[in-house]
């Protein structure tokens, strides 16, 4: 098939002329597309010595009617080379050639102008079947005259053709199975390939034709053995075709293309045999040799592309455009490359090798698939529905893992800090266990150790607004068992030390507290030895100072109450607890009725009795918004109302009959009349059991035991539950490897994982468990996860901040959950709030941090962002202010 000058896209017009003394020549690279390095032609003089000479002709066009076209004139030294070009203006154009040519012959050709394509090869002009003539320069005045030149109408005969298909990335599951997604913000990339496997059998070195027969002997028929032709006379120098001689032709003869090819076989001093013969049986077979072309890497940095167009890929990765290309009754040789657009700039993401995946005689309007195989390329919507996935799949149970190693100390406090790691402690726990904590890198495995003065068993932690821990109360290390202490201590997650403040008022033996919309921390219960303390106080994190509030706060709640910050400000005192008195004989007695607490006015106000009664070493948790605020809007659409924290749920505990352990409770405080309302039951029953907020909004429910804590078989409880708190239904999770019950925690990282660590274990709770085991939620089984490449650390509430990520068109909702601080069963710090927000057309997301009271206290918080099936990045920390 003969081959034709490269195509051009509409938008590659021919521009004004424009003087060009050297060129790049293309530098294969690893992949066959190319780079360019100066090429520097043997004539072309180091100093500059150059003479601009003007070059005439008389172009002369076939078709009369034709409209005068843009024209590039080349000049090739004697390796075939181009030296220098220039675009013509009206019938001459301006060259700088060395001026050691004068007095000599030299070699121009006439092309189409095509801006931006690189200068050809003297031989691949005689094969695109271009002009090539042969003048002298005698006379640096009067320049070149090229004499008269026919520009034959086929030239700038062009057509139109349909090019269409669809842009993909293939997921693998860890499951098997494979899903498709398009890609977000992206283009195609349309090129057309200069060189065809043809040409390149034509223009291959001899040794590497020999190379490539047999690199090919299993496609091709045997070939039959010819007589070996006769010595030929070696030629020094391309035959002159004096200008006078060419009038109307746009081909050499034969002899120009036999010249060049003689003088390289006299420069290697050897005769060609049958390397002639074996090139045309390559040329012979060119249909097999196109569909396995592939496998000769060798060929590869003999190809050349020119990107004609770009055209936009939709939702569904689907593209489809027109391009025009010059008609020579062939077919276009298409490549595609893929790029995505983030603020502006375009980078590559599928780029593959040009001798594999150029569609060869594409024909016009036929359908395209290209499937992107780089990890980097940021995925669109998913085209079908995400699962559903059914148990076993860990995508619809997910997964535990125990950690190879173990925790070096025994953990009944957990806290995450804002570098991503883990503080872990327990103090003495009634055994004089070392004063030592951990602090775990959930990413590197590594640990590191610190020692605190006091005991700090069965005291209370949060995170203060600068993401220092802070810890309050404990328990005497050589005192009597249940003796409390007025200590306060912080961790700094920077220096990774302790550090010892001020004493509080009232010694503290199992307290709670909670950070205040303010940042100040309120501590409510404990006991020092006695009963439970019913005095509050507030923390300074400012000052690292302590205040008694007056006497209208005060309310005996027993030990570990459950306290959460609500919307609008104020503190819910949900009703679980654990018992103030001593832990046996049961039932226990009744706990207050929940309540709330104005910090601004220092007074609490009832609301009401649970359902069931006595949900003592139960769990509370505070619940996300419901979805009609909880989810993004889109690009243009209006955004919903902010979201609230109004709903807490309960669950678990003694309840007084173990009939009851299975159940659970909702209150919406944004209700008229707020009510605790029973809900579906659990699964199991569970006293002591953990609860942690996923990073896509729903409930991870582990651990806990059917019966009581210091009984011989407490019937621990390996099955997790997901509680979906839209729905208010339950479903079944994974099973654990090792039952954790009073004293473990539970911990959501910041790469979607939780951490479950600690507990009593044995006959009667008698020894501690010191292994770390981690579950992985069925949305780390969905499919890739979405990235922040990008973000602003810190915002004040009521402003935006800006993340950049490659997969803004999937994304569906951001959320700021707030790390957690978990001990006993009881955690005060978690929160989960999605946020509104926008995309700009490109890589960045919009968010917007709402300033309500008591939606976002101060400090650090995980940043998540969720595509549309649920499936959440890795956090990044944003401190709000």
């Amino acid at each position: 098939m003969p081959r034709r000058r490269r195509s051009t896209s509409h938008a590659h017009r021919a521009k004004p002329a424009k003087l060009t003394t050297r060129h790049e020549a293309p530098l294969p690279s690893a992949r066959g597309t190319a780079v360019r390095r100066p090429h520097k032609p043997r004539h072309m003089p180091a100093n500059g010595d150059l003479a601009r000479v003007r070059v005439r002709a008389s172009f002369q066009y076939e078709d009369p009617s034709s409209e005068p076209q843009a024209l590039t004139l080349y000049v090739f030294d004697d390796e075939g080379h181009a030296m220098c070009h220039c675009q013509t203006r009206g019938h001459s154009g301006q060259l700088e050639l060395p001026r050691s040519l004068l007095g000599q012959t030299v070699t121009v050709g006439i092309a189409p102008a095509e801006p931006g394509r690189k200068p050809p090869t003297l031989a691949h002009m005689l094969d695109r079947g271009l002009t090539v003539v042969r003048v002298p320069w005698d006379d640096s005045r009067k320049g070149l005259w090229l004499g008269n030149i026919v520009i034959p109408k086929h030239w700038f005969k062009r057509s139109c053709c349909r090019v269409r298909g669809r842009v993909t990335r293939q997921v693998r599951l860890p499951n098997g199975q494979v899903v498709t997604r398009p890609l977000c913000n992206a283009r195609i990339v349309i090129c057309e390939v200069d060189i065809s496997p043809r040409l390149i059998i034509k223009q291959l070195p001899n040794d590497l034709i020999r190379q490539l027969e047999i690199d090919a002997a299993d496609l091709l028929s045997p070939r039959l053995p010819q007589p070996p032709p006769a010595p030929p006379s070696a030629v020094s120098h391309i035959p002159v075709i004096e200008h006078e001689q060419h009038r109307h032709t746009s081909h050499m003869d034969h002899g120009l293309t036999t010249g060049i090819a003689l003088r390289t076989a006299a420069a290697a001093h050897h005769i060609i045999d049958d390397v002639t013969d074996i090139r045309a049986h390559l040329l012979a077979h060119i249909g097999i040799l196109h569909k396995h072309w592939c496998r000769f890497a060798q060929l590869y940095q003999k190809y050349d592309v020119d990107c004609l167009t770009t055209a936009p890929i939709d939702e569904n990765g689907r593209f489809d455009t027109d391009i025009s290309y010059p008609c020579y009754g062939d077919r276009p040789d298409l490549y595609f490359k893929v790029e995505q657009e983030c603020n502006g700039v375009w980078r590559t993401v599928h780029e593959p090798s040009i001798a594999c995946n150029t569609r060869w005689d594409y024909c016009c309007g036929d359908h395209v698939e290209i499937v992107v195989t780089n990890d980097n390329a940021g995925l669109g919507p998913a085209l079908t529905m995400c699962g559903p996935f059914a148990a076993p799949d860990p995508a619809a149970v997910g997964q535990w893992h125990l950690l190879p190693y173990t925790s070096q100390v025994f953990v009944v406090h957990t806290a995450l800090m804002r570098t991503g790691q883990v503080l872990l402690f327990s103090g003495g726990v009634e055994n004089q266990l070392p004063r030592e904590s951990r602090v775990w890198d959930p990413f590197t495995g590594g640990f590191t150790g610190q020692v605190f003065a006091d005991d700090l068993f069965c005291a209370f932690q949060v995170i203060l607004p600068d993401g220092r821990v802070l810890v309050m109360g404990g328990s005497h290390y050589n005192g009597p068992h249940g003796q409390g202490v007025a200590l306060s201590y912080t961790f700094d997650p920077a220096a990774l030390t302790w550090t010892k403040h001020a004493d509080m008022a009232f010694a503290r033996w199992y307290p709670t507290a909670v950070t205040l919309d303010d940042g100040r921390v309120l501590v409510a219960s404990g006991r020092a030895a006695g009963p439970v303390v019913a005095q509050m106080e507030r923390f300074n994190p400012s000052t690292n100072s302590w205040t008694t509030l007056p006497g209208s706060a005060n309310k005996g709640l027993d030990i570990y109450p459950s306290l959460h910050l609500m919307a609008g400000g104020k503190v819910f005192y949900t009703g679980t607890r654990w018992e103030g008195g001593s832990s046996s004989p049961r039932p226990w007695p009744a706990p207050p009725l929940t309540a709330l607490f104005n910090p601004l006015t220092n007074t609490w106000s009832d609301v009401g009795a649970h359902v069931i009664p006595n949900r003592t070493e139960g769990m509370s948790i505070l619940l996300p918004p419901r979805d009609s605020s909880a989810h993004h809007h889109g690009h243009g659409e209006a955004m919903p109302p902010p979201g609230t924290l109004s709903r807490v749920l309960v669950f678990g505990g003694d309840c007084g009959s173990p009939a009851e352990r299975v159940s659970a409770e909702v209150i919406d405080l944004a209700d008229h009349a707020p009510v605790w309302q029973r809900i579906a039951d659990m699964h199991h029953r569970r006293v002591n059991p953990n609860a942690v907020l996923l990073a896509d909004g729903t409930v991870l429910v582990c651990a806990g035991i059917t019966g009581f804590k210091w009984d011989p078989d407490p019937g621990r409880v390996l099955e997790s539950e997901i509680f979906d708190p839209q729905t208010l239904t339950w479903k079944r999770g994974a099973v654990m490897t090792e039952g954790r019950q009073y004293h473990s925690t539970s911990l959501l990282l910041p790469d979607g994982r939780v951490l479950n660590a600690g507990s009593v274990g044995g006959s009667g709770g008698g020894t501690n468990l010191l292994s770390m085991e981690v579950y992985s939620p069925p949305y780390l089984f969905r499919g890739p996860r979405p990235r922040i490449t990008a973000w602003q650390n810190s915002v004040r509430r009521g402003e935006h901040l800006v993340v950049t990520t490659p997969d803004a068109c999937r994304i569906r909702r951001v959320a700021l959950v707030r790390p957690g601080a978990p001990t006993h069963h009881t955690d005060s710090e978690q929160r989960y709030l999605p946020v509104e927000f926008s995309r700009d057309g490109s890589c960045n997301l919009h968010i917007h941090i709402p300033e309500g009271p008591g939606l976002l206290p101060p400090g650090y918080y995980m940043l998540f962002i969720l595509d549309d099936c649920d499936i959440p990045s890795i956090a990044r920390f944003v401190e709000v202010h």
